[in-house]
């Protein structure tokens, strides 16, 4: 009977030790709060929200620019229509804004080319940025 009961003790300890695997890094999109030990499985996005006050959408209006397109080097990344500005910037994803996310997979931070036109070929908009995981960069075009 004592074997049975020391063999049951030491199954139990083995059970209540083992530590679920998973992302334990909050700032990843794959976070396991479950996980005890981190896998390296975690995977990360970066977002950009691009804005623009009255007088740059009464510009693009005035120029026929129906559509702003953007791009990550030469990946088409998203569209907007211009017809909503704003005094200040907006959160990531808010309604009628122009956001984009970037999959940066394992990295945490990634260094960016973005790349914002005017469809109709007027002008541009481009820079270098870093993104950071699960963060939300707003740029104002102007």
């Amino acid at each position: 009977m004592r074997k049975i009961y020391f063999i049951l003790m030491i199954a139990a300890s083995a059970m209540t030790s083992c530590k679920k695997e998973g992302c334990t890094d909050p700032d990843a999109v794959n976070y396991s709060a479950d996980a005890g030990k981190d896998d390296s499985s975690c995977k990360y996005e970066g977002s950009i929200v691009f804005w623009y006050r009255q007088d740059i959408a009464d510009q693009l209006a005035s120029n026929g620019v129906d559509l702003l397109a953007a791009s990550f080097f030469i990946e088409n990344v998203g569209t907007h229509v211009p017809n909503n500005p704003t005094s200040s910037a907006p959160e990531c994803g808010a309604v009628g804004s122009f956001t984009i996310v970037r999959d940066m997979g394992s990295n945490k931070t990634q260094l960016v080319d973005y790349l914002v036109e005017e469809v109709d070929g007027f002008g541009f908009w481009a820079d270098l940025v870093t993104l950071k995981a699960n963060k939300c960069i707003a740029i104002e075009l102007y």
